[in-house]
C-alpha cells in the first residue's frame, strides 16, 4: 500500500481555485478561503504521481502531467482531450507553454525513449516536432522568448526556440548533485539545488540568480534553512518567496537581502509543496500529513488570481418538495439527487475537515465564559456548575419550529424593496421611474421625495416587513430573542448604488434624520444623535457657526500661514454636522467630513479611537478582551475625549475672540482629598473634568492592603446594604467617593495607608456619565427593575433606575448654593448584544421636545411635551416610556447617560439671528503660502458683489478615489456590490451666474489636501493630476477642506441658488444638504421620464448650445459654465413655450446618436 500525498500543486489563473496532485494520479480543485471541495478527478489511468500543472486561461482549462499521460480538462474536471495514447509519452518529468499567450503549444521534457524534447500542439493534437536532447531533464521553464532546461544532474541549458536551429546559447552548472526548484519570471530565473556530502545528500543553502537578458549570474541568495521550494512574485519584481522542508517561509528583496520578513508553517513533518498565486496575496503549502495550508495577508479583502471568474455550479433542479413523490431506487431515468435535502446554512458534518481544523473565516474562538456564571458556580468533583438564568438565556429544551431558508428568500419578506422596484402608482407624481443613466453612474441623481412615509406607499409584503423592522418587544414564541428593531441594521446595494436603497422606509419621524453605517468609525453615530437633541449644546455648536474661525493659525496681515501640524476644529465641524442634520429634514446624512477632521486628529489617533472596523476585527480573535467590553472602552473613551476636545476647541476661539457672546463652559469640579492619619499628612487638590465615570459603591477600594481596606470596603457595603441598588445610588456614590490606597507619603517618607476621598462640588447644565459596571452589578439593577412592579409615572430616584437626579445630592455647592435644580435625562446610549453571526453594536434613545407645543400656562411646573425616538443608526422611529426605561432585557445595557439641568433651554434655536462672518468669501485663505507662482484660474467677490437671497452660482465639483468599491461575484455570474467605493472633494468651483458683466466669472476654485492615501486621480474625469493636492510640489490654490466647505455653506445659508448639472452626488460627497428650492440642476430639467435616461452634460451641449465640452480631461469651471448656459436657455426656452418641443426633438436625434455628440 502506497499512502497518497501531494505531488503537484499550483494557483488557478481564472478562478478563486487551488489545484492539487497526488501520487496516486488524483486532482482536486478547493475553492475560496475555506478551502472548500469544488471537483476532483482521475488525472492518471495507471495511478502514476501528478508531476505538474499547467493552467490553459484562454478555455479556462487545466493541463495535468504524469509520467505517462497528459490530460486536458475545464475547470469542473471534465474531460476536455485525453492525449494518452502517444507512445512517446513514458517517462516525462516536466512541460512548459512555448508561448504563454496563445498556448497552443507546449514543449513536453524527461527521460523519453526519443530522447529528445517534444514539441506538442494541444488543438491538433500531435507531436509537431522532436528537438534532439540527449539528457535527462527535471525542469522546464518559459519566458515567452527563451527556454530554461534543468537537467538532473545540476546543469541547466537555456535555449533559444525562436531561432530555426533551436539553439542551446548558454548552459549553466547549477549545483553538483540535482535541483530542488526552479522559477523564471521575465528575466530572472532562480535556482535552488542538493550536493553530495558524506555519502547523503543535502540541500545547498544557496539559491543561484541569473539575468537572461544579459546571460550572466547576479549575486545569490543565502537561506540556511535549505531552499526547497522557490517562487518569484508575480507583482513584487525584486521579492522571492522561499521556503524550506520544515515549514521556514521568508520573504526577501534579492537586490536588498537586509529586507526580509519571516514565517514559520505549522507543519506536520516537511513540506512537499509551495505555491504563490497570481495575484500575489496568497501562498499555498501541502506537507506529508495530507494537509493544505493556505495564507494571506488580508483574506476578506484579496483574491487568488488578477480578475477572477466566477465558478459554475451544477444546477439544483426545481422540486416539489412538500409532495411526496417516489421512484425505484434501480430507475436510471431519475437522478438520486430528486432524493433532495433540506436547506441548510451551516457546515455539514460530513464537509467537516479530516484534522477539525476550520478557517477562521467560517468559525471563531469560543467566547469567554460569563463571568457571572463562575462567581455564582459550584465546583464537584472537578466539574463545574452553575444554576440556569431563565430569564436571560430563555427556557430550556424548547423546539423551535423549523423555517426553510428557501421559503424565506423567495418570499422576500428580510428586507424592503429597493426603490428602483417599487411598482410605479398612476396617480403619484413622486414615485421612482426607472431609466438608464448615460454616464453609468446610475441612481445617482433620482429624486425622491421623502415627505409622504405612510403605508399607502408600500404594498401589503413591505408592509408586513414595516411591522417586523419596528417591532419593540421580544415575541411570546422567542422571548429571549432580540427585537428587529434594536437588531444591527446593514446598507444593501443594488446595481444602482446606494440611492436606490429605502432609507425613508426606516425613518417614522419624518423630520429627524438618521446616519449612514457604511463609513469608518460609525460607532460615534449613537453619541453623536444624544448630543444633537441638547438644546443647550445644540444652541452653542449651530450660533458658532456665525463667527469665522478660520483665522486661529492664519493671519494674511502678518503674512503667516496654517502651520505644518494644522489641527482641524472638531466643534466647528460637529456644529456643520447638526446644521446638516436639520435642513436635511428626515433625509438620511452621511457624516464623512467630520470622520476626515476626527482621522486627522493625532490625539484621537493616540487613543485608539480610529479604524474602528479594523481593530474590531482584531478583537475578535482575541479572547483576552471580549467584543463587548472593546465597543464600550472605545465609545466611552471618545466620549470623553469628545466634550474635552469641544471645551479645548471652545477655548481657543476665546483666545482669538476676546468679546464672545459664546460660552459653553461644560465641566464638573472636582476636589480629591488625601489624608494619612498615621503622620496626619493632607493634600488638597481640585481638577476639572467633562465626563464623570460612574462606579459601583466599593469600586476603587483596594482591600490587599490588611485591616485598613477591609475596613473602608465593609462600611461602604453597610452604608449601601438597605438602599436599592439602582443607577441613581451608583451616581451618587461616584460623586462622593472614599478609597483606601498603598502609597508614598512625602511627610514620613514611606510607603503609609493613604484615605482619598473625592467629591465633585460642581455640576454643569449637561452632565455626561460613562456606566462602568460589572455585570452582577448589572444584574442587580435589573433584579431591582423586575422586582419593582409599580410603573413609574413620574422619574425620580425612589422608583426608577433611570430618571431624576438632584443637585442637592452633594453639598457645599458653591454656584447654586443648595438651590434644587434637577436634572432630566435626555437620553442615553446603550449597547444591544450580539450573536453568533453578528458582533454588538449601539443604539440611542433620545428624548425630544415638541418645539411647537408649549406647556400648561396653569401649571407653571408642567413640562414643555416630548416624545422619546429611538435612534438606531438609520432607523428612527418613537418609542414608549417605559420601554425606554425598560432595562430588565439581558440583551440591552446602557454605557452613557446624558442629562440636563432645568436650569437649561429646551428650545431649539437653528436661524442665525445676526449676520454671519463671511469673510472667508472675500479674502484667499491658502494652506500655504501667498498667490506668488500659483494658478489663479478665479476673481474674488467684491463687496458690492455680496450675495443675497436668490443669487445664483454655479457649482461643479470634482473628486478623486479613496478607497475602491468591494464585490462579491455570485456562483450565476452576476455582481453583488458589498461595499460602495470611497471618493473625497479634490476641487470644487463656484462662478457667478446671476446677468451682468460677468457673469460665468469663477469667485471660488479650490483645490483640497486630502490627508489620506489616494487610490486613483480620475484623471479623465476630474482633470486633477498627481501632485496638485500636495502641499509641497502643487502650484494650485490649495485650501483644507473647512475653508471649502465654510464657503459652501456661507452661499447657503445666504439664500444663494446653485446650478449644475447632476448635483445629488456632488451634494452627497461635500456632505451637505440643499433644499430643493435652492437647486437648479440641468439634469433634472432636461429629462422626460418617459424616455427613462437622463442626458450627459456633452451631449446637451452638443445639441442646445451647439458647443463640444469635455473634449479632454474634465474641468470643473467649464462644466459650471456649461451647466450655467443650459440653465440660461432653459428659461429663455421657456418663456417663449418652445421648451417641451426642444426636449422631444433633443430625444429625437439623441437615439439616432446613441446619445453622444457625433467624433
Amino acid at each position: 500500500y502506497r499512502p497518497r500525498v501531494a505531488s503537484a500543486l499550483k494557483f488557478d489563473d481564472a478562478h478563486e481555485l487551488i489545484w492539487v496532485g497526488d501520487s496516486k494520479g488524483f486532482v482536486s480543485s478547493y475553492n475560496g478561503n475555506d478551502l472548500s471541495f469544488y471537483t476532483g478527478f482521475q488525472a492518471s489511468s495507471h495511478k502514476n504521481p501528478v508531476l505538474k500543472f499547467l493552467n490553459h486561461s484562454n478555455s479556462n482549462g487545466l493541463l495535468s502531467l504524469s509520467s505517462d499521460a497528459l490530460k486536458f480538462t475545464n475547470t469542473g474536471g471534465n474531460l476536455v482531450k485525453n492525449y494518452d495514447s502517444f507512445s512517446d509519452f513514458k517517462n516525462m518529468k516536466s512541460m512548459t507553454f512555448i508561448n504563454s499567450k496563445n498556448q497552443n503549444q507546449i514543449l513536453i521534457a524527461g527521460d523519453l525513449p526519443s530522447n529528445s524534447l517534444l514539441k506538442f500542439d494541444i488543438n491538433y493534437q500531435k507531436v509537431i516536432s522532436r528537438i534532439p536532447y540527449n539528457q535527462k531533464v527535471s525542469f522546464l521553464n518559459s519566458n515567452n522568448n527563451l527556454i530554461t532546461i534543468g537537467k538532473s544532474n545540476g546543469e541547466l541549458d537555456i535555449m533559444d526556440l525562436n531561432s530555426k536551429k533551436n539553439l542551446i546559447i548558454k548552459s549553466l552548472q547549477c549545483h553538483s548533485s540535482t535541483f530542488a526548484d526552479i522559477d523564471l519570471k521575465n528575466n530572472l530565473l532562480v535556482t535552488s539545488g542538493t550536493s553530495k556530502r558524506h555519502s547523503s545528500t543535502l540541500i545547498d543553502p544557496i539559491i543561484n540568480v541569473y539575468d537572461l537578458r544579459m546571460l550572466k549570474s547576479l549575486p545569490p541568495l543565502s537561506f540556511q534553512a535549505g531552499p526547497s521550494f522557490l517562487r518569484l512574485h508575480h507583482k513584487l519584481s525584486n521579492t522571492i518567496a522561499i521556503s524550506s522542508p520544515s515549514g521556514q517561509v521568508q520573504f526577501v528583496d534579492m537586490f536588498n537581502q537586509a529586507n526580509f520578513s519571516m514565517y514559520q508553517v505549522s507543519t506536520g513533518v516537511y513540506l512537499n509543496n509551495m505555491d504563490l498565486s497570481t495575484s500575489g496575496n496568497y501562498l499555498a503549502f501541502c506537507d506529508n500529513l495530507n494537509s493544505l495550508h493556505l495564507w494571506s495577508i488580508n483574506p476578506d479583502h484579496s483574491s487568488m488570481c488578477n480578475h477572477s471568474v466566477s465558478l459554475q455550479y451544477p444546477t439544483i433542479p426545481d422540486f416539489d418538495y412538500t409532495t411526496k413523490q417516489s421512484f425505484h431506487i434501480d430507475d436510471y431515468s431519475k437522478p438520486l439527487s430528486l432524493v433532495g435535502m433540506p436547506y441548510y446554512k451551516d457546515i455539514l458534518l460530513s464537509a467537516w475537515k479530516s484534522d477539525l481544523i476550520f478557517p477562521a473565516k467560517n468559525s471563531k474562538i469560543p467566547k469567554k465564559i460569563d463571568n457571572e456564571l463562575l462567581i455564582k458556580s459550584k465546583k464537584v468533583d472537578g466539574i463545574i456548575y452553575s444554576n440556569y438564568d431563565k430569564s436571560k438565556y430563555g427556557r430550556r429544551n424548547l423546539y423551535q419550529k423549523y423555517q426553510s431558508v428557501d421559503k424565506n428568500k423567495k418570499s422576500g419578506l428580510s428586507i424592503p424593496k429597493f426603490i428602483s422596484q417599487k411598482t410605479i402608482k398612476p396617480n403619484n407624481r413622486h414615485n421612482v421611474h426607472d431609466f438608464i443613466d448615460e454616464n453609468n453612474e446610475s441612481l445617482k441623481n433620482l429624486n425622491i421625495n421623502s415627505d409622504n412615509n405612510s403605508d399607502s406607499d408600500y404594498d401589503d409584503d413591505e408592509i408586513s416587513i414595516k411591522q417586523k423592522i419596528f417591532q419593540l418587544e421580544p415575541s411570546k414564541e422567542y422571548p429571549n430573542k432580540i427585537p428587529r428593531a434594536f437588531q444591527k441594521l446593514e446598507i444593501l446595494y443594488s446595481k444602482f448604488g446606494i440611492n436606490d436603497f429605502n432609507f425613508e422606509f426606516y425613518n417614522k419621524s419624518k423630520k429627524y434624520s438618521g446616519l449612514e453605517t457604511h463609513i469608518e468609525n460609525s460607532y460615534m453615530n449613537s453619541l453623536l444623535q444624544v448630543y444633537r437633541f441638547i438644546p443647550e449644546l445644540f444652541n452653542f455648536l449651530v450660533e458658532n457657526l456665525r463667527e469665522d474661525f478660520l483665522n486661529l493659525e492664519l493671519d494674511v496681515k502678518n503674512n503667516r500661514t496654517y502651520s505644518s501640524d494644522h489641527i482641524s476644529s472638531i466643534l466647528i465641524e460637529f456644529g456643520f454636522l447638526l446644521d446638516m442634520m436639520v435642513k436635511a429634514k428626515g433625509k438620511h446624512c452621511r457624516p464623512t467630513n467630520f470622520q476626515i477632521i476626527m482621522s486627522s486628529n493625532p490625539q484621537a489617533f493616540a487613543l485608539g479611537l480610529l479604524n474602528f472596523s479594523e481593530n474590531l476585527k482584531m478583537k475578535n480573535i482575541d479572547e483576552n478582551e471580549p467584543t463587548e467590553e472593546y465597543l464600550k472602552n472605545i465609545v466611552q473613551s471618545f466620549n470623553r475625549f469628545f466634550l474635552d476636545r469641544l471645551s479645548y476647541d471652545e477655548q481657543k476661539q476665546k483666545e482669538f475672540i476676546n468679546k464672545s457672546n459664546l460660552k459653553l463652559n461644560e465641566n464638573i469640579n472636582l476636589e480629591t482629598v488625601v489624608q494619612i492619619s498615621a503622620c496626619k499628612f493632607s493634600k488638597q487638590k481640585y481638577e476639572i473634568i467633562y465626563t464623570l465615570d460612574v462606579f459601583s459603591s466599593t469600586a476603587g477600594i483596594v482591600q490587599r492592603y490588611g485591616e485598613m481596606g477591609s475596613f473602608f470596603s465593609n462600611s461602604i457595603n453597610k452604608r449601601y446594604n438597605n438602599i436599592p441598588q439602582t443607577i441613581l445610588s451608583y451616581i451618587e456614590s461616584s460623586m462622593n467617593r472614599v478609597s483606601a490606597t498603598r502609597g508614598w507619603c512625602d511627610k514620613c517618607h514611606k510607603y503609609q495607608t493613604m484615605e482619598t476621598t473625592r467629591v465633585v462640588r460642581n455640576l454643569p447644565k449637561v452632565l455626561s456619565l460613562n456606566l462602568n459596571f460589572t455585570k452582577d452589578e448589572w444584574g442587580q439593577i435589573r433584579h431591582f427593575n423586575i422586582s419593582n412592579k409599580q410603573r413609574p409615572e413620574s422619574l425620580d430616584e425612589s422608583n426608577s433606575s433611570l430618571g431624576s437626579i438632584s443637585n442637592t445630592s452633594t453639598k457645599n455647592r458653591k454656584n447654586y448654593n443648595n438651590e434644587v435644580v434637577k436634572y432630566e435625562l435626555m437620553g442615553y446610549v446603550a449597547e444591544i448584544a450580539g450573536n453568533s453571526e453578528e458582533s454588538s453594536h449601539l443604539v440611542s434613545f433620545v428624548k425630544i421636545y415638541d418645539e411647537n407645543k408649549e406647556p400648561c400656562a396653569d401649571d407653571a411646573d408642567t413640562q414643555k411635551p416630548y416624545k422619546w425616538y429611538l435612534f438606531n443608526d438609520f432607523l428612527i422611529m418613537p418609542i414608549p416610556e417605559e420601554e425606554v426605561f425598560n432595562i430588565t432585557y439581558w440583551w440591552k445595557t446602557p454605557l452613557i447617560l446624558i442629562y440636563q439641568s432645568n436650569k437649561a433651554s429646551n428650545e431649539f434655536k437653528s436661524n442665525f439671528d445676526t449676520r454671519l462672518n463671511d469673510e472667508v468669501l472675500y479674502r484667499d485663505f491658502f494652506a500655504q503660502g501667498t498667490r506668488e507662482g500659483k494658478i489663479i484660474e478665479y476673481e474674488l467677490l467684491t463687496d458690492g458683489e455680496a450675495p443675497n437671497p436668490g443669487s445664483l452660482v454655479a457649482i461643479d465639483a470634482e473628486f478623486v478615489l479613496l478607497e475602491r468599491e468591494e464585490v462579491e461575484l455570485r456562483s450565476d455570474g452576476t455582481r453583488s456590490l458589498i461595499k460602495p467605493q470611497k471618493q473625497s472633494l479634490a476641487r470644487v468651483s463656484v462662478l457667478r451666474g446671476d446677468n451682468g458683466p460677468k457673469q460665468g466669472v469663477p469667485f471660488i476654485d479650490d483645490y483640497i489636501i486630502i490627508r489620506s492615501t489616494i487610490a486613483d486621480y480620475l484623471t479623465s474625469f476630474s482633470g486633477i493630476e498627481p501632485g496638485d493636492l500636495d502641499p509641497a510640489t502643487s502650484k494650485r490654490s490649495l485650501v483644507y477642506l473647512e475653508v471649502a466647505y465654510r464657503k459652501l455653506w456661507l452661499l447657503l445659508q445666504l439664500g444663494c441658488v446653485f446650478i449644475g448639472h447632476g448635483l445629488t452626488n456632488d451634494f452627497r460627497i461635500i456632505n451637505i444638504q440643499v433644499p430643493k428650492e435652492q437647486v437648479r440642476d440641468t439634469i433634472e430639467l432636461y429629462f422626460k421620464p418617459d424616455q427613462k435616461r437622463k442626458l450627459s452634460l456633452k451631449f446637451l451641449s452638443y445639441f442646445v448650445l451647439k458647443q463640444d465640452v469635455q473634449l479632454g480631461n474634465h474641468d470643473s469651471i467649464e462644466d459650471a459654465l456649461t451647466a450655467l448656459k443650459l440653465y440660461k436657455k432653459y428659461l429663455e426656452l421657456k418663456a417663449i413655450g418652445e421648451f417641451e418641443n426642444t426636449l422631444d426633438n433633443i430625444y429625437h436625434e439623441g437615439q439616432r446618436l446613441r446619445f453622444k455628440p457625433p467624433e
